[in-house]
């Protein structure tokens, strides 16, 4: 058990790394966008594409892509644990070539979900925000400050989402290779709590089938419970079903 939760707790690290990673890139960005913002707004010009175009400048989109692609390091790190935590299970981690498919589509979908998202969220909100500031005419330290505010919460909310996607991705992978060694019994790991912990995490580690392990048809009756999704609210759920070996 202790080298199943040394390779859960090494992919919970690789993920927040992720996170913070982008978080701190997008917070970055919202300081040097500030300034160019400012210029917009003494121009009078607020359209969606410059706006557009200057995110895209700074680097916006690549940061969030270096964070979601499937080839990137974080992605290929990921695999190479989960590898090692199918091993610590017995199992063996061997993913068909349809799985890959799947599995790539499922990233491309995340990076156009996580960029067409957030990049319409932005350019409306800036464009609307500038002629705001413009009618009333805000000095431009004001502006550049609050900018900056704004960004470190886009920054906040980018950074769960893609860590919310990358550990979907996991437990797909991981479900995947669940299916492919005829695994029927299930645990939820770890059996652990902290305060935040969401009502149906709690509900999961207190079910006496944690004991007995939980079938996938019992997973499935459960309504606030996912397989690859985890725990209902789902957003960045970090608990994860393990094969159980009755201890």
């Amino acid at each position: 058990m202790s080298k199943i939760k040394r390779y859960i707790d090494l992919k919970g690290h690789l993920i927040d790394d992720a996170q913070e990673k982008v978080e701190k890139l997008i917070i970055e960005i919202g300081a040097r966008f500030a300034s160019d913002f400012a210029t917009i707004v003494g121009r009078g010009v607020f359209d969606v594409n410059v706006i557009l175009e200057v995110l895209e400048q700074l680097g916006y989109e690549q940061a969030l892509l270096e964070a979601i692609r499937l080839e990137s390091p974080a992605i290929q790190q990921l695999l190479e644990y989960s590898k090692a935590f199918s091993e610590a299970q017995g199992l063996t981690f061997a993913l068909t070539a349809q799985n890959e498919l799947q599995f790539a589509a499922y990233m491309d979908a995340v990076e156009k979900k996580i960029l067409t998202a957030f990049r319409d969220e932005i350019a409306a909100d800036f464009v609307k925000f500038g002629i705001e500031s413009r009618l009333s005419a805000r000095p431009v330290d004001q502006i550049i400050n609050t900018v900056k505010e704004r960004f470190a919460e886009i920054g906040r909310r980018a950074a769960a989402e893609v860590g919310t996607s990358i550990k979907v991705f996991d437990r797909a992978v991981m479900d995947a290779v669940y299916k492919q060694n005829g695994v029927e019994r299930f645990v939820y790991f770890p059996p652990t709590l902290i305060p935040t912990s969401r009502e149906s995490c709690r509900k999961a580690v207190n079910d006496p089938r944690q004991k007995t392990g939980w079938t996938r048809e019992d997973i499935e009756k459960e309504p606030d419970l996912d397989f690859v999704l985890g725990g209902y609210p789902y957003y960045n759920c970090r608990h994860e079903w393990i094969a159980f070996n009755g201890d």
